[in-house]
């Protein structure tokens, strides 16, 4: 899953860890789409997903209108609603936004 160096930081005491409500909705959008197979494009279950975070000592950052409407400082290269909504997320959480 993450390489051994990854792990390591991700393990390190003092390390705080976010989960943003965007993620978790990205992931039922994707686990509710199909493949033309019929499979499902992702197999983890939001709801599952949600209730291991919670077991976790982590930070769950909600979606607000106030970031939705807020602009990027530097503009992304592509158009993925979700990197768009997600990069400002942290720094906007963590200076009281």
């Amino acid at each position: 899953m993450f390489p051994a160096s990854q792990r390591r930081v991700l393990a390190a005491r003092g390390t705080d860890f976010y989960v943003s409500a965007v993620s978790i909705w990205e992931m039922r959008l994707k686990h509710d789409a199909r493949h033309r197979s019929g499979e499902r494009k992702s197999h983890f279950s939001p709801a599952d997903v949600v209730a291991a975070l919670q077991d976790q000592d982590m930070t769950l950052l909600p979606m607000t209108v106030r970031h939705a409407a807020g602009e990027l400082e530097t503009p992304l290269d592509h158009k993925d609603p979700f990197d768009e909504l997600l990069r400002p997320r942290p720094r906007r959480k963590i200076s009281g936004y």
